[in-house]
C-alpha cells in the first residue's frame, strides 16, 4: 500500500503508478502545465506551453505501459562531429582539456597566427 494524502492506494492502481512516476525523480520533478488536452482528428496534441523556447527543438518520445507519454528534448550533432563521441580516448582528452581550462590550469604557448591560412 502507498499513502497519498488521506488515501491508501494499492501499488497496482493506475493512480498509484502515476504518483510514483511523477514523484520518483526528486532532482527533476514533473509539473502539470496543462489539463485534459484533447487530440485533434490526426491524434496530435498541441504542446505550446510545454515546448522549449528554442527554435527547431527535437524530442525523443517515450511511452510506458500505462499509455503515459514523456517528451525528452534532444539536440543533434552534425555527422562530421560524431567521430569525437565514438573515439573514447579523444573525448576523454577534450573533456580533460576543458576541465583544466575551467580550473585555470593552462599554459600560454604564444601566437599560432603564423600557421593560419588566410
Amino acid at each position: 500500500m502507498y499513502e497519498c494524502g488521506n488515501f491508501l492506494l494499492d501499488y497496482n492502481s493506475h493512480l498509484c503508478n502515476t504518483i510514483i512516476m511523477l514523484t520518483n525523480n526528486t532532482n527533476h520533478p514533473f509539473k502539470l502545465i496543462a489539463k485534459a488536452l484533447k487530440p485533434d482528428n490526426k491524434k496530435r496534441v498541441a504542446i505550446g506551453k510545454a515546448s522549449s523556447a528554442q527554435e527547431d527543438v527535437l524530442y525523443d518520445v517515450y511511452i510506458n505501459d500505462l499509455g503515459q507519454v514523456m517528451l525528452d528534448p534532444v539536440k543533434t550533432i552534425p555527422a562530421y562531429e560524431t567521430w569525437l563521441f565514438e573515439n573514447k580516448k579523444a573525448l576523454k582528452s577534450v573533456k580533460k582539456g576543458l576541465s583544466d581550462s575551467k580550473k585555470g590550469n593552462t599554459k600560454h604557448l604564444g601566437s599560432f597566427s603564423k600557421y593560419a591560412k588566410d
